[in-house]
């Protein structure tokens, strides 16, 4: 089954509930791999909507939370209308801003993430600005003028950024880039659509999820490329893959053909018939420091949305150990803006999420593009929350390099493409405001 994604939707992935918005990454339940165009929603929406919208429809009026629908590929997508929409299950393509429309329709919200409002587990939104006013220190990474780029991830040597792109065509491909070249390397060639990678710890293999089978899967490739291995084979849709540190297990989210809600799976790649349930929620992210929960048990970052109200999305975490999940914990929320895309810094001490300000169209066009989304830091323990990015641009899926640079899929340049910010001073303030000792860019952690 061919699905095609329209640029509107990669904005949502990291809200799927935002391949987000946001990544599509989003504020109401979408998913995160997020593109800013409307790109990365609206086609993975029609990716996913497809077997689902009728039950989905007459359960809910829209997906905005943990739940979601498939509607036809020529409808709007759900989750957003970013190009990191495109993929329910990309981060920017699954990206709603949250669970579902609200009843009543919520009142007019303000637009503003001011950090003097801001609780230890609180972000609002960006306060509304005029004209297109940007960040300032960052960089371009891609330069596609044509498609979007989307569902950044870097691997742990810091050498090579892998991504999803449509630059050649509508439908999307793997990519892999070095620092410090200029050329891109095609690692997936299919007519569906690939997305959502996730880099092995030892960077020799690549999970990402793919609908070539008709279903959104979860699929692993060596890093150069190759004849991928098909992990999961359920007539539900399956995306976003994160490695354990030991690399041996994936979590995953897997739409619930009974639950109808998005699930949290744990997949043993020793024992490939094996899978757990742990939960509700979107666009897991194991932590790269093993043993780092309570009692030894690893951490699983994610975003959940409020079960009532607005229903918006929050960051969260889940302590995981031998088949079971507990201590689900709430890192950041907020009453007027949707908090996705979340992931871990190499130390796993801090989180990055994009968070979507409410303004006011939630209830009324869950489709709609945002007007703005950005990027943030908080500790692992709800405090020091940092901005990193402002202005009228979308500002998507942030992935964490090695040597303190955040890169993120934005629209500042036009087209959604990949860009780079050092984050360097934003974390030496939060390690002053933390009382830590040690070098201010965190390493990656040696768990092999």
């Amino acid at each position: 089954m061919k699905k095609n994604l329209n640029n509107s939707r990669r904005v949502a992935l990291s809200l799927l509930g935002p391949a987000a918005l946001v990544a599509l990454c989003g504020c109401v339940q979408q998913p995160v791999g997020a593109s800013s165009s409307n790109q990365w929603q609206d086609q993975w929406h029609s990716q996913v909507q497809e077997d689902a919208v009728v039950a989905e429809r007459e359960a809910r009026p829209a997906f905005r939370g943990d739940r979601i629908s498939q509607p036809d590929r020529s409808a709007r997508n759900e989750f957003g209308t970013g190009s990191s929409s495109r993929f329910l299950m990309t981060s920017h393509a699954m990206q709603p801003v949250s669970e579902q429309v609200p009843e009543p329709p919520m009142s007019g919200a303000t637009l503003g993430m001011f950090p003097e409002r801001l609780s230890p587990t609180s972000a609002g939104g960006a306060a509304p600005m005029t004209g297109r006013e940007e960040s300032a220190n960052v960089t371009q990474v891609t330069f596609s003028d044509v498609g979007a780029a989307f569902d950044p991830v870097v691997s742990r040597d810091g050498s090579t950024i892998v991504f999803a792109s449509t630059q050649h065509r509508e439908t999307s491909d793997i990519y892999l880039k070095r620092f410090g070249q200029n050329v891109v390397t095609q690692l997936t060639d299919d007519e569906s659509d690939d997305a959502m990678p996730a880099i092995s710890p030892d960077g020799k293999r690549i999970a990402f999820a793919s609908n070539r089978d008709g279903f959104w899967n979860i699929y692993v490739m060596p890093s150069t490329g190759g004849r991928p291995v098909q992990i999961t084979s359920d007539r539900a849709h399956c995306v976003h893959p994160s490695w354990s540190p030991d690399g041996r297990q994936l979590v995953y989210t897997r739409l619930g053909r009974v639950s109808g809600r998005w699930e949290l799976w744990v997949a043993d790649l020793t024992n490939s018939p094996v899978s757990h349930f742990i939960g509700y929620g979107l666009f897991p992210k194991w932590s790269p420091v093993a043993g780092s929960g309570e009692n030894g048990a690893d951490r699983i970052l994610f975003q959940r949305a409020r079960e009532r109200d607005e229903r918006a999305f929050g960051v969260w975490t889940l302590d995981y150990k031998d088949g079971h999940a507990s201590n689900a914990t709430q890192i950041a929320a907020s009453s007027d803006a949707a908090l996705i895309n979340p992931t871990w810094s190499p130390d796993g001490r801090r989180i990055l999420f994009s968070s979507i300000p409410n303004d006011g169209n939630w209830a009324k066009n869950p489709g709609a593009r945002p007007s703005s989304a950005s990027l943030y830091m908080i500790d692992v323990n709800g405090s020091n929350l940092v901005r990193l990015t402002s202005g009228r641009t979308v500002d998507l899926m942030p992935a964490w390099g090695s040597d303190g640079t955040v890169y993120f899929s934005s629209d500042r340049g036009g087209a959604e493409n990949l860009w780079a910010l050092n984050i360097t001073p934003a974390v030496e303030l939060a390690r002053q405001m933390a009382g830590e000792d040690g070098p201010a860019v965190a390493g990656v952690p040696d768990n092999d």
